[in-house]
């Protein structure tokens, strides 16, 4: 395989978009390099002969990894990523959940959703 690379644009929905960039974060890779993986692993002799099904079969609604952290809410999507799998976080996310917890120390109070979509919202300022 040459060095030289090539751009490839595509359109995905945003929950496939999210948990895909989450399992690159899991290995340590950017969503590009994730995604590239794939396509090879996809075009391999095995990946043909093997009994897993392909995409030229259609069937029904599949069952994505960790479907559950999604939510429209971006909150919401943060709050489910934190509590579970703090690491995946950016940053900037850690700093927030951090401060977060902090105060919800300091106030005696448990982390809950509801609690953190109103925190997230203070942080983000009003709305434009």
């Amino acid at each position: 395989m040459s060095d030289s690379r090539t751009q490839l644009n595509i359109k995905i929905d945003a929950r496939t978009h999210w948990l895909a960039s989450l399992r690159a974060c899991e290995y340590g890779l950017t969503l590009a390099e994730f995604v590239e993986q794939l396509v090879v692993q996809g075009i391999t002799r095995d990946a043909r002969l093997s009994d897993e099904p392909n995409v030229e079969e259609r069937s029904g609604p599949k069952v994505l990894w960790h479907q559950d952290l999604w939510s429209e809410d971006e909150a919401t999507r943060l709050f489910n990523v934190a509590r579970t799998h703090p690491g995946w976080l950016s940053r900037s996310q850690q700093k927030m959940w951090s401060a977060y917890c902090s105060q919800m120390a300091q106030q005696n109070k448990k982390p809950s959703a509801k609690s953190f979509k109103q925190f997230y919202a203070s942080t983000k300022g009003p709305a434009k």
